[in-house]
């Protein structure tokens, strides 16, 4: 099994890798995962989705990469 995590931008994205992307890479054992990136947080609350620049995001996506490290398909 492969394992894709997929950072998308949006939820509309999300959607698109959740309903059209997932289902057709499951017949050749692709595994799909999309997580909208953070784009802040304001009291406590976490904010995803939006237009934001590469480096706003680049923290968000490396955690991102950090947590799946070592995890084998």
């Amino acid at each position: 099994m492969i394992r894709l995590n997929i950072i998308v931008e949006g939820q509309t994205e999300e959607t698109f890798v959740n309903k059209i992307l997932r289902p057709q890479l499951s017949v050749f054992n692709v595994f799909v995962s999309a997580r909208c990136v953070e784009t802040g947080r304001k009291r406590g609350r976490m904010f995803r989705g939006g237009m934001i620049s590469y480096l706003k995001a680049q923290k968000n996506i490396c955690m991102t990469q950090a947590s799946h490290q070592g995890v084998n398909p």
